[in-house]
């Protein structure tokens, strides 16, 4: 079996979908929703939901991958709402726009250690929304003005006669919210060089392995199915494949690159976008009683989270909906990828957000997550891909090239009086996000991180 699909119709069915949801307001992440009624709770926004039993679901800005943030995130949420934090219940965000982190543009990514600095004051905003939401609707029941009402965690009081109230019971009178079957496994044999197209193809070794179910051709792959990981993997190390000569990056060589970077950096009359700029620097270094000048480079670099990349995605009979869990740093790029490829909309895809062993920028990538999904389209049946770590390290998406050239000035009493610093890299931003990069005119703020600006 074989699954064609052209880069073009991946790339324009993608880009379609990035475009319309990067043009949407992002101020709607602070913004209170109308009280939507739901059976459980009231939600008086996207972020908070109170439930008549008293505990509070709080939506993490955030998927946690072991730094804190399901905890730091809903934490702002919760000091602002008065929530007894005993009660509260964190939940990872679904793949939505509405959960669109600012940092990004409003992309649902969460990369580049910039998710508190991004979601703070917009969460303290839904925090206290709620809050706000809660003593209207006990003001409106008991009759009495919001001036005489007060908060403590979880609790609306009274302060004329001391009535108190639950967040739970004003839920109730507010009348506003609140492994799969059949599943397979699945592994990808990619080629040594990315881009080659399949030569020849001997399966017959892999179909006999007990366990495997099928083989089937990915536009970037071979696919091996079966019925438990052991099978997959043991059938993927079967097949015997040669790979066409002529892919674009069998050229690439990163010494060369590298070499060439550095060498603009240090190429101070090579133009580049000016990020930020005061005084005359040209003035200053010249004054300088002493000066200072180096140059730094950053290789490639293997993201090697501690869990490797896994998906378990289920498309529908018919192609055109899916649902995915998998533990990604991007579910609002996955939903539209994942659309781009079954050639849908993003409202028919629904992502699940899994706890995520490790993130570091390698789980906002898309490659893991269109294995499963393509290889449950084929199959017809819930697939779950989960690489090895051979595969991971093979396959990883590296960190791309930088090159920095610095230039310090002193004056006579050893204050710095100038400073120059030039950043040569290839922009991830511009790959992963064409339509942000295009807005943002270049300014690639994940390449430049680390360059403080006083």
């Amino acid at each position: 079996m074989a699954i064609d699909i052209s880069r073009r119709e991946f790339v324009v069915g993608a880009t379609a979908g990035l475009t319309f949801a990067f043009a949407c307001d992002l101020g709607r992440i602070g913004r209170v929703a109308r009280a939507s009624a739901q059976a459980a709770g009231l939600s008086p926004n996207i972020w908070v939901t109170i439930n008549s039993d008293d505990t509070i679901t709080i939506v993490s800005a955030a998927v946690e991958m072991g730094q804190g943030s399901m905890t730091g995130m809903p934490v702002v949420v919760a000091e602002e709402l008065d929530a007894d934090w005993t009660k509260v219940k964190v939940v990872p965000p679904p793949s939505n726009p509405v959960y669109g982190n600012p940092g990004f543009g409003g992309a649902q990514i969460i990369a580049a250690s910039r998710t508190t600095r991004s979601f703070f004051m917009p969460l303290r905003l839904a925090g206290a929304q709620a809050r706000r939401v809660l003593l209207d609707a006990v003001a409106a029941e008991w009759n009495v003005p919001v001036s005489e009402l007060s908060t403590e965690p979880s609790v609306v009081v009274h302060q004329r006669s001391g009535r108190r109230i639950s967040y739970g019971d004003i839920a109730k009178f507010a009348k506003v919210p609140a492994e799969v079957p059949d599943m397979i496994y699945g592994a990808v044999l990619r080629p040594p060089i990315p881009g080659s197209a399949i030569d020849t193809l001997d399966d017959a070794a892999t179909r006999a392995v007990p366990g495997v179910i099928d083989v089937i051709r990915l536009p970037w792959g071979i696919g091996v199915v079966g019925s438990g990981f052991e099978a997959i993997h043991k059938g993927k190390a079967a097949l015997k494949v040669t790979w066409k000569k002529g892919a674009r990056a069998e050229t690439y060589d990163s010494d060369q690159l590298i070499g060439e970077y550095a060498a603009i950096a240090a190429t101070l009359s090579k133009p580049g976008l000016e990020l930020h700029k005061e005084g005359d620097f040209a003035k200053a270094w010249g004054a300088a009683a002493r000066t200072f000048s180096a140059a730094y480079v950053s290789d490639h670099c293997y993201h090697a989270t501690m869990e490797p990349v896994n998906a378990l995605a289920r498309v529908s009979a018919d192609g055109t909906s899916c649902e995915l869990w998998a533990p990604t740093q991007s579910p609002g790029v996955n939903q539209l990828a994942t659309a781009g490829v079954l050639k849908t909309t993003p409202d028919k895809v629904k992502v699940n957000v899994m706890l995520l062993g490790g993130g570091f920028g390698r789980k906002v990538e898309q490659d893991f997550v269109l294995d499963a999904v393509l290889l449950s389209k084929a199959t017809g049946k819930p697939v779950k891909v989960v690489w090895s770590r051979e595969d991971d390290v093979k396959n990883d998406k590296y960190r791309p090239l930088a090159a920095q050239y610095l230039q310090a000035g002193l004056d006579a009493d050893g204050n710095l009086s100038a400073w120059r610093h030039r950043i040569v890299g290839a922009s991830a931003l511009a790959r992963l996000l064409p339509p942000v990069y295009e807005r943002l005119k270049g300014k690639d703020e994940i390449l430049i991180e680390g360059h403080e600006i006083a």
